[in-house]
């Protein structure tokens, strides 16, 4: 049993929430949000719900000007950037980059000569990790470019059977 969400925001700064909402999430009002959150902790706010934190959220939005949120009103924007800063948290939390790492790390001594894996990524920061990693694996001579022949003769750890990934489509 780790810390809750809620121990976790006590236990960071403003900067480090902020790079949170930014990193897991893509938040693009990270900076407000993480203002708002802990200018109300410091004045004494609980921030041990997340009815408290939808609140400090909603807040932080009504401060920004409608033209920051083309295509939509205010109410779906804040939707979105609690969704956002619940994901963000949740990730955190849960170590779940590290997870995926620590997947990624073991599973090719895992596989069976030609075995597959196939990964499924919710959202870009898991895609983003899942991708470089399949590129270093397939990656063949890692010598400097001003080598004209490969000295180094680094063998591919795996082949990409689909080097770009995989969207989902109606079928």
């Amino acid at each position: 049993h780790g810390d809750s969400a809620a121990e976790r925001l006590h236990q960071i700064t403003q900067k480090e929430f902020a790079g949170m909402l930014t990193e897991n999430s893509d938040e693009p009002f990270a900076e407000e949000i993480a203002a708002k959150v802990f200018f109300k902790m410091k004045t004494g706010a609980p921030m041990n719900t997340t009815t408290e934190l939808r609140q400090a959220v909603e807040e932080a939005l009504l401060k920004i000007p409608a033209k920051n949120f083309p295509g939509e009103d205010r109410t779906e924007a804040v939707k979105k950037s609690c969704a956002r800063t619940f994901q963000a948290l949740r990730m955190a939390v849960n170590d779940e980059i590290g997870e995926l790492e620590r997947f990624l790390d073991a599973i090719l001594g895992r596989l069976k000569p030609g075995g597959r894996v196939a990964v499924i990524s919710f959202h870009s920061l898991e895609d983003r990790v899942v991708k470089h990693r399949m590129k270093a694996w397939a990656q063949g001579c890692i010598c400097p470019k001003h080598i004209p022949v490969c000295v180094c003769h680094h063998a591919p750890e795996a082949l990409l059977v689909t080097p770009k990934p995989v969207c989902p489509s109606e079928r």
